[in-house]
């Protein structure tokens, strides 16, 4: 608070060993930005985003210059920093760019309700997954990781907060595929999502609509 008093408007970075000392009242007066120590590591970051999202409506993530889904996605969060040396001759703008498209087209997710879907966990052989709804738009994304080790190709999850009676527009980033579903369907018997790739990572977003759309296969 003295900080804060001497210099208005100071942003403080509470980087908290993995966020263990980012108590509550820290929190109110600063933002982790770097979360720990422990970077670099696709499993861990998406510990990371579990355990803070249950707390915290914003924290970084870290991308050192690595583009496949599964380690992109695992990086993702509110605010993404990105470890980039772009100077490079073997640098990939091309897939930078799509990457960095692709976290900017839901970046405004993660600033609605947290809902873990899954246990969490930080073996190698599940899968883990969450969903971050925006009321306000009735709209939102789930991202859904297969880790390495683990067997299952498929797995089914039971969303929240959504209007029973309403229709809703499913697209997958990866499929192209968009499918209409009622919040009940999605609710009740819940969202299957299949990932063939292993480790792999599943990129969905979710929106209300009033009627019944023509769908592009």
């Amino acid at each position: 608070d003295e900080l804060r008093r001497r210099h208005p408007g100071m942003l403080i970075d509470s980087c908290a060993s993995g966020g263990r000392r980012d108590d509550l009242e820290t929190m109110r007066r600063a933002v982790p930005i770097l979360r720990s120590d422990l970077e670099n590591n696709p499993e861990a970051y998406q510990c990371f985003n579990y355990g803070f999202s249950l707390w915290l409506p914003f924290y970084d993530s870290t991308n050192y210059e690595k583009f496949d889904n599964y380690y992109f996605r695992s990086t993702i969060a509110p605010f993404l920093q990105c470890n980039w040396d772009v100077r490079k001759d073997d640098f990939d703008a091309k897939r930078a760019r799509k990457c960095l498209n692709q976290w900017r087209s839901v970046a405004d997710y993660y600033f609605g309700d947290f809902w873990p879907l899954s246990d969490y966990s930080i073996t190698n052989k599940v899968w883990i997954a969450w969903q971050f709804d925006r009321p306000d738009l009735a709209e939102g994304l789930i991202q859904a990781f297969r880790r390495p080790d683990c067997p299952y190709v498929s797995a089914q999850y039971k969303l929240q907060a959504l209007e029973s009676d309403a229709l809703y527009i499913v697209s997958d980033l990866d499929t192209d595929q968009p499918r209409q579903m009622t919040g009940r369907e999605l609710m009740q018997d819940g969202l299957i999502i299949t990932i063939s790739q292993q480790p792999g990572a599943a990129l969905i977003t979710y929106k209300k609509v009033d009627t019944a759309q023509p769908l592009t296969i």
